[in-house]
């Protein structure tokens, strides 16, 4: 009995950026991106590349869409919140654009979303992340949504 394993490879460049926008830091851009190269053979489905959940198009369903190639980018505007009597926080506001290409299929999905958040750490035990997202195109089901996560530290 033989084995038909496929190989295939693949290549991922990943940027960020941070600049603090005043001196005291209070405000910060963030810019992300992320480029997915496909030189050859069929990706298993464990590699291929998925957009949406909270690591890309945020306001999506992970998986949305998925391709053997893509391209992210992440745009954010975050403003410290560390003198509003919590031990740290940050509010901010963001707008994510992703395409994943798959060659079964002639066009490409794109995803793009825009929300604001915030991520607050009441003391050294509890935290909560809120986020309300809009899906700006295509709209899925659920356009709108709203995250909530309490985040206990032990």
């Amino acid at each position: 009995m033989g084995s038909d394993v496929g190989t295939y490879r693949y290549a991922e460049v990943t940027v960020q950026w941070c600049h603090a926008l005043y001196e005291p830091g209070f405000w910060q851009f963030k810019a992300s991106g992320l480029i997915r190269f496909k030189p050859s053979g069929e990706l298993s489905s464990l590699d291929r590349f998925y957009l949406g959940g909270q690591d890309t198009v945020r306001g999506y369903s992970l998986g949305s869409a998925s391709g053997d190639q893509g391209v992210l980018a992440q745009l954010e505007m975050r403003r410290s919140l560390r003198y509003a009597g919590l031990v740290s926080g940050e509010a901010y506001a963001f707008l994510d654009w992703g395409t994943a290409q798959d060659p079964a299929k002639s066009a490409s999905d794109r995803l793009r979303s825009a929300g604001l958040g915030a991520q607050l750490k009441v003391n050294d035990t509890l935290g909560v992340d809120v986020m309300a997202s809009r899906q700006l195109a295509p709209h899925l089901t659920s356009p709108t949504r709203v995250m909530v996560r309490l985040v206990l530290s032990h």
